[in-house]
């Protein structure tokens, strides 16, 4: 008879749920570990003028940071970096830590508010939550072209404000690290999930191409034409198809994909949430779909 072998494997409940086998590790000794380390803050302290600026963005957002160089890191731009040491920067660290969290909550609140709503759905509206030009709006909103630390060779011709958006992920990172979950979700709650987001339109978005056929024949406009602009790869595994789509000699819309008809999609909803944003309140689908056999290619 084999003997038996107790099982020395850890019990699944704490494989799947880490949290049940310590408690969570307060925000303060995350930040007090942190506080240890070399950040950007203490290697480009910054001037009276913009610990000013820094101070005053902290307090018109009622942000209260324990350790105060993650406010600085946030708000200090990649321009600050070495040139002996280009990775040195702790504000893309921050970023990074960012990026993780602000779709976790995004997408908790799509999923808990619409939970009807289709994969492809929220995904959509994920974007009118998170997207480059509305975190750049909701930047800006905050204050941060008036606290953020970049050099002005960086920006060239543009302003603070167009790096607001990039900033303001590095300021959520750095509120999650400096002061736990809950600050940030408040945070975000009050500065980017209070927005307000039409998901009708998203629901329509499932069918872009019934959606964007409709618009043009009950307004009577032209019809956009789509054509081929890239074939990489046809050969292989994975293609790449680039397809443009065009009002007149105007560009509306271009997309990217392994089919020329999944890059035709794409190029589709960028129009449709560009050019004909206006139209797709009042657009409704009609009740016979045939998503599939609407083309924008010329015949």
């Amino acid at each position: 008879m084999r003997p038996i072998i107790p099982c020395t494997a850890p019990r699944a409940s704490k494989v799947l749920f880490p949290h049940l086998r310590q408690p969570q590790r307060p925000a303060s000794t995350v930040s007090a570990r942190v506080q240890q380390m070399t950040t950007t803050a203490s290697r480009h302290p910054p001037s009276d003028s913009q610990r000013s600026a820094i101070q005053k963005f902290a307090e018109s957002n009622e942000l209260r940071f324990r350790n105060e160089a993650l406010l600085v890191d946030a708000l200090t731009h990649s321009s600050y970096a070495s040139p002996h040491t280009p990775l040195d920067i702790e504000n893309k660290r921050l970023a990074f830590l960012g990026l993780k969290v602000l779709p976790l909550y995004v997408t908790e609140h799509i999923r808990t508010q619409f939970p009807d709503l289709p994969a492809d759905a929220m995904e959509s509206v994920m974007k009118a939550f998170t997207g480059p030009d509305v975190l750049k709006q909701i930047g800006t909103k905050v204050g941060i072209p008036s606290a953020v630390r970049v050099k002005e060779q960086a920006l060239g011709s543009s302003t603070p404000a167009s790096i607001s958006g990039r900033m303001l992920i590095s300021l959520i990172g750095a509120i999650y690290q400096d002061q736990g979950p809950q600050a940030a979700r408040q945070f975000v709650e009050k500065h980017v999930l209070s927005r307000s987001v039409d998901v009708s339109i998203h629901r329509k978005m499932l069918y872009p191409r019934t959606l964007l056929d409709t618009i043009v024949k009950e307004s009577g406009g032209a019809r956009p034409v789509a054509e081929t602009t890239k074939e990489a790869g046809i050969a292989s595994a994975t293609p790449v198809y680039g397809v443009t789509l065009k009002l007149g000699e105007k560009k509306i819309g271009e997309g990217f994909g392994n089919t020329a008809k999944m890059a035709e999609t794409r190029a589709i909803k960028l129009a449709l949430r560009t050019h004909y944003h206006a139209q797709l309140h009042k657009t409704t689908l009609p009740s016979q779909i045939d998503e599939e056999g609407i083309t924008f290619f010329p015949a």
